[in-house]
């Protein structure tokens, strides 16, 4: 089973919710560069090529629901 660090999680689950980088690191007080290093762990745990892969794996192996929130 993959296993997401709880950030990971969150900021997967934002994405899914259509935030953007930029707006995920002001909700959460991080630097832009700090969630786009989180993506790219949780992308490349998942074996995904892209934002929109990661979430829609994440969402079908149970690691995060659309109703997850910040």
């Amino acid at each position: 089973p993959v296993k997401l660090t709880p950030r990971e999680q969150q900021i997967l689950s934002l994405v899914a919710q259509g935030k953007t980088d930029d707006e995920i690191a002001t909700l959460l007080g991080l630097g832009k560069w700090t969630i786009v290093g989180h993506l790219q762990s949780a992308k490349y745990k998942l074996g995904s090529s892209n934002r929109t892969s990661a979430v829609a794996t994440a969402i079908t192996h149970g690691i995060i629901s659309l109703k997850r929130a910040v």
